[in-house]
This record gives C-alpha cells, structure tokens and sequence, in this order.
C-alpha cells in the first residue's frame, strides 16, 4: 500500500516548536452535495479565509492559507462540526492515492480569496498549494513559518 501525506493545521516557528497560539483551517465532507458545498464556503466567507477546495472521490476537501488565532478556529470549528463531526480538522490528505484513478481529478482545485491579504497568509503553505494543486491566480503569502507534512497510510474502505 502506498503511504499518503497529510498537510497539519500548525505550522512551526523559526526555532523548530509548534505554534500553539495559531492554525489553518481545514475542513472535509464526503459527499458532492453542492448546498453542502456553499454552505462551507460562506463560512470560509464570513471568518475572511481564503480557501482552495478541491474534489475528493467521496466529497471534498477545503484548505485555507491564512493563519488565525486559537479563538476564531474554535468559531469556526464549533460552525462546521454538525456537518462533518468526524472531521478532526486538524490533517488533510494532500495525494491523491486513496482510491483508483483518483489522481485524475484530486488536484484540480478551485480557489476563493476571501481575504486576499498575503500578509495573512503564511508563505510556505501557499507554495505548496500553489504547487501540487492546479488553481488560479497563484496563492500568495507574508507570514513565515514551515509547513507541516506527516506521511500515513491511507484508510481504504472497502464495499461489503
């Protein structure tokens, strides 16, 4: 089985620590239900987040660049929960090799920029989005701090 790699919400600090105090948002829903869909995206809306979200074979994915402080993460989580309660928020598959043939359309992305403010962005996620996934215009970010990849193997459902 091939491992995957997941995107974390934190990012670290020029010293190498997590930064506790701070944190991307992330979402997840395992369906194509397009009400679903806007119904997240009006959040990612209302809190000034700019998000590329992208198709998943079960549903989609949300990823947002700008970082937020512990409070409005809770906001927003506290919003979302009802829709995705398993939803850790917290890691977001980032390859596309959960499923057959998903690579063919996982890294087609759609961005909204609701913020649009680089200085709120943090840099290194955003060439990261800006370079596995396939959206435009090009993200861009001010904030300076590493990204986070974790590598796993990929829970694979299997039809009884």
């Amino acid at each position: 089985m091939n491992f995957t790699k997941g995107l974390v919400c934190t990012i670290l600090n020029e010293d190498g620590t997590k930064n506790k105090d701070k944190k991307l948002f992330f979402f997840e829903i395992d369906t194509h239900d397009n009400n679903l869909l806007i119904k997240i995206l009006d959040v990612y809306e209302k809190y000034s987040l700019d998000v590329i979200f992208h198709k998943t074979m079960k549903g989609f994915h949300f990823i947002s660049p700008t970082l937020i402080n512990l409070e409005k993460w809770k906001e927003i989580h506290k919003e979302l929960l009802s829709i995705n309660p398993k939803c850790p928020m917290i890691c977001l598959r980032v390859k596309g090799n959960k499923y057959p043939n998903e690579n063919l359309f996982f890294y087609k992305a759609h961005l909204r920029l609701n913020c649009n403010d680089p200085s709120k962005n943090v840099e290194s996620i955003c060439i990261y989005l800006n370079k596995i996934f396939d959206f435009e215009p090009k993200l861009q970010g001010k904030i300076k701090g590493d990204l986070v990849l974790v590598s796993y193997k990929p829970k694979i459902e299997v039809k009884a």
